[in-house]
C-alpha cells in the first residue's frame, strides 16, 4: 500500500515495520516509535541496513554465519594420558550445542586410545564398538568435526588401539577408533591410524553419515572380521547425492585386513569417491569371499 517494509534492530533483536508515505516516520504496530533517520542521517541508515542485512542473512542462512571453533589437545608425555585428552576433546566436541564447525588440533606424539568406561559417554549402542564417541548423535544434530595434526612431509600424530583388560561386562577389547553415522562429518588431517579392530571398518566405519575426509593420513596395520580392513563406508540413501561423500587426499593405506570379504584398505559402497594421490600398499582381503584386496567400491 505504498509503504516501505523494513527490520530495525531493536532491544537486541529485529522489529517488523514500516517507512511512512512521506519517509519522515518509522511506524510499527500502527505507533510512532521514532523519527525516521533516513532522511536527516544518511550514514545511521547505512548502518543500519547493514545491522538489518547481516541479521538476516544468519536468520535465513545460518551456515553463512558459522565460524570454525578450536579445541588443543597437547601431548602430556605419556601415551595413555595423552589419549585420554583427545578422548575428552571427541566428547566435547560432540555434546556441544553448536553446529559450527569444530576443529580438534593435536599436537604431534603417540595416542593410546581406551574405549571409555563412563556409562555417560556411551550415548548409543555404537559408542561400544568405537575408541571416540560416534559421530553423528550430537545434541545440537549435524556438525563437521576436524582433526588436524601437523602439517609435515609425514603425519606425527600417531593415534593406535591399546588392548587392555576390559572392565565392561560382555565387551570385549574389539573396537574402531571412530563411527560416523546420522548427520556426522569428520576430516582428518596430517594423522596415523594404527591397530584399530573391529567386525567392518578396522580403524573407521562412515554408515549413513553425511561425509569422510581423509587428508594427508597413513591408515596403517588395521583388521576387520568382514569387510574393509581400514575404513568401511557405506550408505544407504541415492548415490548421487554431493553431499554423501568419502574422500581419500595423499592417504597411505598399508598392511590393512579384511578377513572373510571385500576392501583389505577400504570398502566404499553407494556413494561418491574422490581418491587423488596416495597409495594402497600390502593391504589383504584372504577369504573365500575376498576381492579388492587394496580397495573395493561399488
Amino acid at each position: 500500500r505504498g509503504k516501505s517494509a523494513i527490520l530495525s534492530p531493536e532491544m537486541g533483536g529485529l522489529r517488523f515495520g514500516y517507512v511512512s508515505p512521506d519517509r519522515s516516520q518509522y511506524v510499527r504496530r500502527g505507533s510512532i516509535v521514532r523519527n525516521s533517520c533516513f532522511v536527516c542521517e544518511p550514514r545511521r541508515a547505512l548502518s543500519r541496513l547493514v545491522l538489518v542485512f547481516l541479521a538476516s542473512l544468519a536468520l535465513v542462512w545460518p551456515g553463512a554465519m558459522a565460524v570454525a571453533q578450536d579445541i588443543i589437545v597437547n601431548h602430556t608425555g605419556d601415551p595413555t594420558t595423552s589419549g585420554a585428552a583427545l578422548y575428552s576433546a571427541m566428547v566435547e566436541a560432540r555434546n556441544r550445542l553448536t553446529t559450527d564447525e569444530i576443529n580438534i588440533i593435536v599436537q604431534s606424539g603417540e595416542y593410546w586410545i581406551r574405549r571409555a568406561t563412563l556409562a555417560a559417554d556411551r550415548l548409543v549402542p555404537e559408542d561400544f564398538t568405537s575408541g571416540f564417541p560416534a559421530l553423528g548423535f550430537s545434541p545440537a544434530g549435524e556438525k563437521v568435526v576436524r582433526i588436524l595434526g601437523p602439517a609435515g612431509a609425514t603425519p606425527t600424530v600417531v593415534i593406535r588401539r591399546e588392548p587392555w583388560p576390559d572392565t565392561i561386562p560382555g565387551i570385549t577389547d574389539t573396537y574402531r577408533f571412530f563411527t560416523v553415522q546420522g548427520g556426522g562429518n569428520l576430516t582428518l588431517e596430517n594423522v596415523v591410524l594404527e591397530n584399530g579392530l573391529a567386525d567392518k571398518g578396522g580403524a573407521i566405519l562412515l554408515d549413513d553419515g553425511e561425509s569422510l575426509t581423509l587428508r594427508d593420513c597413513i591408515i596403517r596395520c588395521n583388521r576387520a572380521f568382514s569387510s574393509g580392513g581400514g575404513v568401511f563406508a557405506k550408505q544407504s540413501g541415492p548415490n548421487d547425492d554431493p553431499l554423501r561423500r568419502v574422500s581419500f587426499e595423499g592417504v597411505q593405506f598399508l598392511n590393512n585386513i579384511a578377513e572373510t570379504t571385500q576392501g583389505g584398505g577400504a570398502f566404499v559402497e553407494n556413494c561418491r569417491l574422490d581418491v587423488l594421490g596416495g597409495a594402497f600398499r600390502c593391504n589383504q582381503a584372504p577369504g573365500s569371499g575376498g576381492e579388492g584386496g587394496g580397495l573395493y567400491y561399488n
